[in-house]
């Protein structure tokens, strides 16, 4: 989602509580979710820092070469969101 010139400087946190923000805009949206592969440990601890809890992992879920990758599933419910966790 950043380059990896621009990693490191809370882009991303910033961006994203930009997105959550305008989703949260609609009344209509109670959740929003996020996959990420497990082993990206960055953008996971990014992910935490911005409020979306781990709900679980989806095991051996993509083929990249010769490597099964399992997927973390990450989420944000309105109410943490409007409650400022833990932002």
């Amino acid at each position: 989602m950043v380059a990896p010139t621009m990693r490191g400087q809370g882009l991303a946190k910033s961006l994203l509580e930009a997105a959550l923000e305008q989703a949260f805009s609609h009344p209509e949206i109670e959740r929003t979710e996020l996959n990420v592969y497990s082993w990206n440990s960055a953008a996971i601890r990014t992910y935490n820092k911005v409020g979306f809890f781990h709900e679980g992992v989806r095991r051996s879920s993509v083929k990249v070469g010769d490597e099964r990758w399992d997927t973390a599933i990450m989420s944000m419910l309105r109410s943490e969101w409007e409650a400022g966790l833990p932002k």
